[in-house]
């Protein structure tokens, strides 16, 4: 997958099927003045119909856990 280094996440800007170094260049061609990341795809736990991304944020002092589907970009807090 192909990654911009300066959105701040969420799947904005995200390429999931990129394979071959030319879907690289493709997307160099379109974001001259961005950085890339690349990454390998992975595959979240699914249970439920739902996907599942585990996530931490820090926030005003207290920490904060969740799950994260990435395709509905909803959240679901389990503990904070």
């Amino acid at each position: 997958m192909i990654k911009q280094a300066t959105t701040t996440g969420g799947g904005t800007g995200v390429v999931n099927d990129a394979v071959y170094i030319d879907d690289v260049q493709t997307v160099r061609r379109e974001l001259r003045e961005e950085r890339c990341l690349l990454q390998r795809l992975a595959q979240p736990f699914e249970a439920g119909g739902m996907r599942f991304w585990f996530r931490v944020f820090f926030v005003l002092g207290s920490v904060n856990i969740t799950w994260w589907d990435d395709r509905t970009h909803r959240y679901s807090i389990l503990f904070g």
